[in-house]
């Protein structure tokens, strides 16, 4: 990930509070940058707008928590990966 800088002392931009279970394990950022994904430790996947951290969706199939989540580039930009504590990896229309 990379980030450009305009000041010589980076700034926060925005936070936002995960209503779920745990704590973040894995952030993804959806290729057209609108929305994002944060994997919790025991709860479900939510998906937020990025710009206001709104919740969108939540996605709910893993036991055990979330380890990672990443959107696929390109055509199918609208899916998401998850890998499960379970052992499981899904993929979401997202």
């Amino acid at each position: 990930l990379k980030k450009s800088w305009t000041s010589a002392r980076p700034e926060l931009e925005s936070s936002w509070q995960i209503d779920a279970g745990g704590h973040v394990i894995s952030l993804a950022w959806s290729a057209d940058g609108a929305r994002l994904a944060a994997a919790t430790a025991d709860g479900p996947i939510q998906i937020l707008e990025a710009g206001s951290g709104k919740l969108l969706h939540t996605l709910a199939g893993h036991r055990g928590g979330t380890a990672q989540v990443a959107f696929q580039p390109g055509v199918g930009a609208g899916r998401l990966v998850s890998a499960g504590c379970d052992g499981k990896i899904r993929v979401w229309d997202a």
